[in-house]
Order: structure tokens, then sequence, then C-alpha cells
């Protein structure tokens, strides 16, 4: 026979019911009554005492998150895109801002407008220092409606604290499932609330911005990944410093859409050292397997192409540019170097 544990305490005009499942508190008296319980299940009561009719609606709690919770499956929002599966929500008698910033997270990662949840970040940022870093690290991760320059001082703000938001207690607790697609060129990859997250994001805003110096010192701190890897060769082409670009692609063959990207920026490395004729080469290595993604093969393509115009071979990288065009009319380069034609 199973145990069962009950106790009721009455406090003023609230009555406390603890169990083995949990705690719920109820105002009111026999003839209406509303009842809390930890779980977050609201009971609203009413009958006529003696005549054994009472009329019961409840909402909240697992009942109503399984009817009512809305999808909130990642879209394919530039620059990220985040997932949330079911997490357990605060408590009863959990910190108001905690409990704030957990219905700011629903709605950020539902992708509603940012005016409804950022507000309610910074506000409790500024009043619950214990929540800050998960605050800073949601709004600037989850963010992308807001300006360029407001995501890179919240990114930074975590970035450089030193901290691990995946250590947070807020974020174990309630983002822990949380999954932000990073996406470059064509190539996406899932990642955790974190620190790796945080600093790819940044790299990815100060690129955006133009800085490109600073987005390279903020990826030369980021642990070694195929994706770290390929942002920080393209900083390094782009900074001027095309002999560690390739160093760093090394040895690297077509095993993947990244190593698509790293021999593309291999061959630019290449290129950008007066060797166009082995960043031709490179390129047909990135090219070698037509089964690789779209955005990836076009990135390599254009480049394929760059490597035919430095050798004066305009008809070969015409070819190549209006292959590209066909397939995609917007892939990044393409512009420019139909002006170049």
């Amino acid at each position: 026979m199973g145990l069962r544990y009950r106790k009721s305490v009455k406090i003023g005009g609230v009555r406390l019911n603890l169990n083995k499942r949990g705690v719920s508190a109820s105002v009111g008296s026999k003839g209406a009554r509303y009842t809390v319980n930890s779980a977050g299940r609201r009971t609203s009561t009413v009958g006529l005492p003696g005549s054994g009719l009472r009329y019961q609606t409840q909402s909240g709690g697992a009942r109503e998150a399984k009817t009512r919770r809305a999808p909130v499956a990642g879209t394919s929002t530039p620059p990220d895109s985040a997932h949330l599966t079911p997490q357990p929500k605060p408590g009863l008698f959990a910190p108001k801002p905690q409990k704030l910033l957990w219905r700011a997270l629903q709605q950020a990662v539902a992708h509603a407008p940012s005016q409804s949840w950022l507000p309610v970040m910074s506000q409790v940022r500024r009043t619950t220092p214990s929540l800050s870093l998960a605050a800073d690290t949601l709004a600037g991760v989850l963010g992308h409606a807001i300006s360029a320059a407001d995501r890179v001082t919240v990114l930074s703000s975590v970035y450089f604290s030193g901290l691990d938001p995946a250590a947070d207690p807020f974020v174990r607790t309630y983002a822990s499932q949380v999954r932000v697609g990073v996406s470059f060129s064509g190539v996406t990859t899932s990642l955790p609330l974190g620190r790796e997250l945080v600093g790819l994001l940044l790299c990815s805003v100060l690129e955006t911005l133009g800085d490109d110096q600073q987005a390279l010192n903020v990826a030369d701190g980021l642990p070694d990944s195929p994706v770290a890897r390929l942002l920080r060769g393209r900083l390094l082409v782009q900074t001027g410093r095309p002999g560690g670009a390739l160093q760093l692609t090394e040895g690297v063959t077509n095993t993947d859409d990244v190593a698509v990207l790293l021999l593309t920026t291999r061959a630019a490395a290449l290129r950008a050292l007066q060797h166009p004729q082995a960043a031709i080469e490179a390129c047909r290595e990135a090219l070698r397997y037509p089964s690789r993604a779209a955005g990836p093969r076009h990135q390599a393509r254009l480049e394929h192409a760059r490597g035919y115009l430095e050798l004066g071979q305009t008809d070969k990288a015409r070819a190549d540019i209006e292959r590209v065009l066909a397939e995609d009319g917007n892939a990044d380069g393409l512009q420019e170097l139909l002006h170049r034609l």
C-alpha cells in the first residue's frame, strides 16, 4: 500500500495544503474557493453549501501546457534561430524577477516582437544582479531584432566577463535545452547557450559592422572547432594575414560542408599571396563532390572565378559566375564579380 502524506495549515485567511506532490494555497469559503498549487494550476470552485452542487474550472499547470503550448521550433531568421524543448517553469514561491525572465525567455524563443520581452530582460538585469548574466546572454543571443550596436554591447558584456553562461543557475534550470542555429555561408551549426555560442555570434556581428580586427581578437579566444577555424581563417584573410589562414587550413580535404568553406578560405589566402593557380586547385578540391550544400559550393565556385580573373581567363570566370547566377542570384560576392566582368 502506498504511503500518503497531507498536512493543512491555516495562516490568516489563507490555507496551505502540503502533500507529497507539492504545496497548494487556497482562499475563500465553502461557497467560493480559489486554489493555486506549486505547479501553477489554478482552480476556482463555486457551490451552494448543503446542496452538493458546485461548478469548478481549472487553468495552468501541466494540463493546460499540453493543450495550449505554442510550437517554438526554430525558423530560418538570419543570422540565427532558436529551438526550446519544454522546460520546468518557476514554482509558486519563486522570486518575481526569475518568473519575469522565464516568461521573457518563452516569448523570445517563440519569436515574439522584441518590444514585448527585451525591456523585461533589461529590467531584470538592472534590478537583480544574480540574473544579469542570464539576461544579457538571452538578449544578445536571441535578440536578432535589436540593433547590431546594442547586440555587441550585451554579447561583449557576457564574453569578456570570463563566465560561461552554461554554468549560470538560471540557464541550467530553465534554458539548458535551448539550441541556437548559427549560419555561416549556408552552413548552420546548432549550439547550446554557452560561451562558444556567445563568441561566435559576437564575431559575426562585429564582422557585419566592419570591425574585422576586433572580431579576430574574439575568434582567437574561441575553443578550437571547425566553425571557429573557419571564422578565424576568413578574418585572417580580411585583415591582411593570409599566411595565418594558409597555416590554419593546411591538410584540409573535402569531407563536409564546413571543409568546403575552409578550402575556399585557403584559396582566398593563396590568391592574396599571388598564387592564383594554387587557389584554383584548392577550389577544385572544394567542388569535387556535387552532393555538398549549395551555399558552400557557390562560395567555392565564385572563388574559383576570382582565380581565373587573376590569370586573365575571363571566359572561364564568366562560366563560373553565370552558373552561380542561374542557381542563386543573391549569393554572397556575386554582384561584386558581375561588376568586375
